[in-house]
């Protein structure tokens, strides 16, 4: 299981975790599902952004063989676990305190963020909900912006991407850094 959050207000972590999806889907075999915990509506509007405004995305729906789940709740992770799904996506944006205990839980951890240098008091917050932890051995950080030498901690492991400007299909820079997730 693999947790996404948004570390600052306009981060697209959501991005971060399809193409992921996505990824994942194209080199491993299993059933793989993204599970929206933000309470964005990301993936409604996903399925509406493809499909038409005028359509009302269901409770779930599959897009190159990843099932997206648009309104999760710690619930709907354990139901799709159930279900055998090989690998769980989980969206948490900025719910980091609500679903802290959650994304603690997920074998991989992803902190989605700029690294510009009036985001960093962002990252310092981060760092102190996830005192318990060490953030240096247990998150890996996804810039989309700046550089990872401004960022005010340490991480596992730093991912620069370019821009994402489709996060269902991975451009030859962002697939590059994907295979060394």
């Amino acid at each position: 299981m693999s947790g996404v959050i948004d570390v600052h207000e306009g981060a697209e972590g959501v991005a971060w975790c399809t193409l992921l999806a996505a990824y994942i889907n194209e080199r491993k075999k299993g059933r793989i599902a993204c599970i929206d915990l933000s309470g964005g509506h990301v993936f409604e509007r996903l399925y509406e952004g493809l499909f038409g405004a005028d359509k009302i995305a269901p409770e779930e729906f599959v897009l190159w063989h990843v099932c997206y789940v648009p309104e999760g709740t710690t619930a709907t992770v354990g139901t799709y676990a159930a279900k055998g799904y090989a690998t769980l996506l989980l969206y948490f944006g900025q719910k980091l305190e609500k679903y802290k205990t959650e994304f603690l839980r997920c074998d991989y951890r992803f902190a989605y963020g700029t690294g510009y240098p009036w985001r960093c008091e962002a990252w310092k917050r981060l760092a102190e909900l996830l005192a318990e932890i060490d953030v240096e051995r247990e998150i890996t950080a996804v810039l989309s912006g700046g550089e990872k030498q401004i960022l005010p901690i340490r991480f596992k492991k730093v991912i620069e991407l370019p821009f994402i400007t489709d996060p269902l299909y991975a451009d030859r820079k962002t697939e590059k850094k994907l295979s060394s997730v």
